[in-house]
């Protein structure tokens, strides 16, 4: 199971659930962020690197400009919202992990995460489904199983690129620091 781990705002609700009208809506805006997620994070080709530098140069300048501008917005919007705690999450496809005290998030209790995944992108990816098992690691955290309900191939897909992407940058992060450190 490939899966990154990261501090991300990480809101549970407990809940009976959604209709189907709810579910569509959500997993509409589920794909939006996420597709939001994508945009912020990639940068122009490597292709266009090596056969027009220059104009990946100006591409370039244009995208930190960009990010710079819709960063800015980000926050202006995050701010605006009820920010939740920030904690440990492990995203993967199948299950997500969350660390949660004693009082919150019980197996087997039915709910949504929330998880704001970009400080650009104000809206958090929203999941239903329910708590699966608890467990302690060895600094004593409580980390509990979230298990998302059914997806549509279409937001499985996206999810299934973020958290490959994190994944592949968190494994260069630790081969460059293993050859520098």
């Amino acid at each position: 199971m490939i899966d990154y781990e990261d501090r991300l705002v990480a809101i549970w609700e407990a809940d009976e659930g959604a209709d189907e009208r709810e579910m569509d809506r959500l997993e509409a805006g589920n794909v939006a962020v996420l597709q939001g997620v994508a945009a912020v994070e990639e940068g122009a080709s490597h292709r266009l690197r090596e056969e027009q530098p220059e104009l990946y140069q100006e591409i370039e300048r244009l995208n930190a400009r960009l990010d710079l501008l819709v960063d800015m917005v980000g926050r202006l919007l995050a701010e605006q919202r009820e920010s939740g705690p920030t904690r440990r999450v492990r995203l993967a496809v199948e299950e997500i992990e969350f660390v949660a005290p004693a009082e919150e998030a019980a197996p087997g209790q039915a709910g949504r995460l929330s998880l704001r995944l970009h400080a650009s992108v104000p809206e958090p990816l929203t999941l239903p489904g329910k708590i699966t098992a608890e467990r302690r690691d060895t600094e004593n955290r409580r980390w509990v199983c979230f298990q998302p309900l059914a997806m549509s191939g279409r937001l499985r897909d996206a999810l299934d690129q973020l958290v490959f992407r994190h994944h592949r940058r968190m494994i260069a992060e630790q081969r460059s620091r293993r050859a520098h450190g």
